[in-house]
């Protein structure tokens, strides 16, 4: 038997530039969103076994390794191709849940690109965000990753806005955001607010982050809902204005908060005055 093989994987967060809602079908919410990938990573460390066992070790607080997505993602990916390969997986997370960012959703998306090499699989990127559609709204495109319109459940993507790299900071307060009574909320009270695609993903195109502040305004149809069920969103958003951003949003279904600054030093300023208040902050760039 050969020797297991071993690969690392970075997971990379993603916020949301814009988040609207267009509609529901079949029990889904249609999502119309620009989604961007940023610094920020998980790490997967994965281990080729011969058994065909999936193992990961405690990435989240799940009752079931079953409710891991790391987990489904391996056996969505096992099923679909019928391989016998299994593997072990370590996690380092950086990442923090409930925080509208992806982590568990580029946790999965990872564990796919990683074991599609690992298992030597040979499968197509489109075939990977098909088989993450099953695990998650936001995995197709953490398989995909980069500065992307998402439409439909978010597994119709579109390049767009450029490459143009851009410095933000991260926030959250301790609480997390829970994805689901936001979504909830929304259908009982939200309302969406008049906002023009095409304007910013223009402005994104342009690398100049003062045209983008410009356009920006309040981009996420969940962003009340949010604060709703999560009232120290709304703390969090003052702390992080008091730093001057360019322009402050919601990320995803919160909890945390995006600001967005002129240069790299600015942003490390406001991400070390947030530390000093005890908030969660990171200092990011996007990567496309």
């Amino acid at each position: 038997m050969s020797e297991n093989k071993k690969m690392t994987v970075p997971a990379y967060a993603k916020i949301n530039w814009s988040l609207r809602i267009t509609g529901v079908k079949d029990g889904y919410h249609e999502l119309d969103m620009i989604m961007d990938s940023v610094s920020l990573c998980d790490t997967l460390f994965l281990e080729r076994t011969h058994d065909g066992s999936i193992t990961v070790d405690a990435m989240e607080q799940v009752a079931r390794m079953e409710d891991n997505l790391i987990w489904r993602a391996a056996k969505a990916l096992q099923e679909a191709t019928g391989t016998g390969y299994g593997v072990k997986v370590r996690t380092e997370k950086r990442i923090p849940s409930g925080a509208g960012l992806g982590g568990g959703s580029a946790d999965a998306a990872a564990a796919l690109r990683g074991l599609n090499e690992l298992w030597e699989l040979g499968l197509a990127g489109t075939a990977l965000e098909k088989i993450g559609l099953s695990i998650g709204s936001d995995v197709p495109y953490c398989v995909r990753q980069g500065r992307q319109r998402a439409k439909g459940r978010g597994q119709i993507l579109t390049p767009c806005g450029g490459d143009a790299a851009y410095h933000l900071v991260l926030v959250k307060d301790e609480e997390p955001s829970p994805t689901g009574p936001v979504y909830q909320e929304y259908d009982r009270n939200g309302s969406n607010a008049a906002f023009d695609q095409e304007e910013l993903i223009e402005a994104l195109a342009s690398g100049d982050p003062q045209q983008v502040a410009a356009t920006i305004g309040q981009p996420n149809d969940l962003a009340l809902a949010a604060t709703r069920v999560c009232p120290q969103i709304l703390s969090t958003m003052r702390r992080l204005q008091k730093t001057q951003p360019l322009a402050a949003w919601v990320t995803g279904s919160g909890a945390a908060c995006v600001g967005l600054y002129r240069t790299e030093g600015d942003a490390r300023q406001a991400g070390e005055a947030l530390r000093k208040k005890g908030l969660w902050s990171c200092v990011v760039e996007t990567r496309n």
